[in-house]
């Protein structure tokens, strides 16, 4: 019995890891790939000539174009840093895109927090009229596609002239996802020492900056890493409300760079995950305490 445990918590563990390895896969390319020169870049992923048949290496033709096989490999056949080089250095532009995803970014998140935190206590503690049918709205709202919502964000932002960031952050700062995650990690704080503060003549922005707040540090770190990494991958928003291209966020700036400057497209990308795995990084004690506190509660 003991025997058959071990065998299935090894098999278990096998699993998992084989998981992670197929998961990292991409990222270990993105990093080793950035390594590669220009030219190494466009000789393995760029459309040339032929299709080569892998058997007999003859030519094959499709129509008027033909294509050769990609040749993906993850260590590069000469290591240079010339493209971080040339983003750092030489390259304003591109970093004026990480810097323009940077100020897209951080208001939403911060916003975030300001609002959702009291508005989530109010939903949870404070008794008025219609709570639970506007929270069934917030519900609603939050189910549906970024896509749907467009059109009205986008006929109310021409309707007031309001400027293409604004546009964009004043609907991430009032998502009710954060309200709707908050709420529900509010139902498992412990009421009596809520209503024990309460009976000590506490007020309710007391009780929930000294006493909710701090223990809801779990709950806000996992809103900030999921807003961030939401936001820093904006793409439909962006499309439809900045114009000018100075202005784009690095997420759409991403496939441009593609087209046009192929030896930077991997330099770009290892540099534009780098801001969200260091905040994951640095709340993921935080997001721990969180999983464990649900895990708990469950």
């Amino acid at each position: 019995m003991i025997k058959r445990k071990m065998w299935k918590s090894g098999l278990l563990y096998i699993g998992i890891m084989v998981f992670a390895l197929v998961t990292l896969l991409p990222i270990v390319l993105l990093l080793t790939n950035s390594l590669m020169s220009g030219r190494e870049i466009v000789s393995r992923y760029s459309m040339d000539i032929t299709i080569f048949n892998v058997l007999n290496t003859e030519y094959i033709k499709v129509g008027d174009e033909s294509f050769h096989f990609v040749e993906m490999a993850f260590l590069p056949d000469y290591i240079t840093f010339h493209q971080y080089f040339k983003l750092f250095f030489n390259s304003p532009e591109y970093l004026r895109l990480f810097w323009n995803s940077v100020i897209l970014c951080v208001p939403i998140v911060v916003g975030q927090c300001i609002i959702s935190v009291p508005a989530a206590y109010a939903f949870e503690r404070l008794q008025w009229k219609y709570k639970e049918f506007l929270f069934y709205i917030y519900i609603i709202v939050m189910l549906m596609p970024t896509q749907v919502l467009l059109v009205p964000h986008y006929l109310l932002a021409e309707m007031v002239t309001l400027p293409p960031y604004l546009a964009i952050i004043l609907p991430g700062i009032f998502s009710p996802l954060g309200v709707f995650l908050l709420r529900q990690q509010l139902k498992g704080f412990p009421h009596e020492c809520l209503e024990a503060a309460q009976v000590d003549g506490a007020a309710h922005g007391t009780i929930l900056y000294h006493i909710v707040l701090p223990n809801m540090k779990p709950s806000v770190a996992v809103l900030v890493v999921i807003t961030f990494a939401d936001y820093w991958n904006i793409v439909d928003q962006a499309i439809v409300f900045i114009k000018n291209a100075f202005d784009e966020p690095m997420s759409i700036a991403l496939s441009k760079v593609m087209q046009n400057d192929t030896s930077m497209f991997f330099a770009m990308a290892c540099f534009y995950i780098v801001p969200i795995v260091v905040l994951f990084m640095a709340c993921r004690d935080y997001i721990s305490q969180e999983l464990s506190f649900v895990g708990v509660k469950n």
